[in-house]
């Protein structure tokens, strides 16, 4: 009876921090291998630390109330742990293009904004730098990337949804580089005040979004190049 009050007691009190929701009754109460039994819990709970042997060696080694606090302290530094750190991304278009060609250089104001980008993050601490597969978007973040010592990570514009979710994964600040019709979209992806920001026209390169990631959520700012 001890044990079966021991795991009906471990599993209420685990729930919540761990994602358990099933909850172990009758005969599966006594089994602490059954798949919704405490044990199950603490497995996917201490599964960041890559400890499965920890929680064998406490299955045979550690009395009740002492396995209790012990799972208790295991799941609050799992869910800690899980938190992301605050960090800013910084979305903006590439910068002024030449005006012939598939796949266009930077014009020579791109180049002058490309700089003056890189001298803006140059106190930013950026850790990630994305770029489109395209010669005007890379050639505006290397100053930045060079500066910064990062190396640029390609993207697809058309998968947005994976490079938002890598974008959340990640720590430490971000400079993610795109086009009038895909940086405003991005940035709206982290809009939770209901800012909803427009494609940009074909003259606008002097934007920067601005998005923090913190314990608060997310929010958005727009800038221009002249507000730093």
């Amino acid at each position: 009876m001890e044990w079966e009050g021991y795991y009906k007691l471990k599993n209420i009190a685990l729930a919540s921090h761990c994602g358990e929701r099933s909850l172990p009754t009758g005969s599966q109460a006594g089994n602490p291998f059954h798949p919704t039994s405490v044990f199950g819990t603490i497995s996917r709970c201490t599964q960041s630390f890559g400890s499965p042997l920890l929680v064998n060696w406490c299955l045979n080694n550690v009395k009740p109330m002492k396995l209790l606090i012990l799972i208790f302290t295991v799941c609050l530094l799992a869910a800690c742990s899980s938190k992301p750190s605050p960090k800013k991304i910084f979305i903006v278009r590439h910068a002024e293009k030449q005006l012939t060609g598939e796949d266009p250089e930077l014009a020579y104001a791109g180049t002058v904004r490309a700089t003056k980008l890189a001298q803006i993050l140059s106190d930013q601490d950026v850790k990630h730098i994305f770029s489109t597969d395209y010669i005007r978007t890379k050639k505006t973040a290397e100053p930045t990337a060079t500066n910064a010592g990062v190396a640029i990570q390609l993207y697809q514009p058309a998968s947005q949804d994976e490079l938002v979710e890598m974008l959340k994964s990640l720590e430490g600040n971000i400079l993610v580089v795109g086009h009038s019709n895909t940086v405003s979209r991005l940035a709206n992806e982290f809009s939770t005040n209901g800012e909803d920001y427009k494609d940009l026209e074909d003259i606008e390169y002097n934007y920067i979004y601005e998005v923090t990631l913190d314990e608060k959520g997310a929010s958005v700012s727009r800038k221009t190049f002249k507000d730093y």
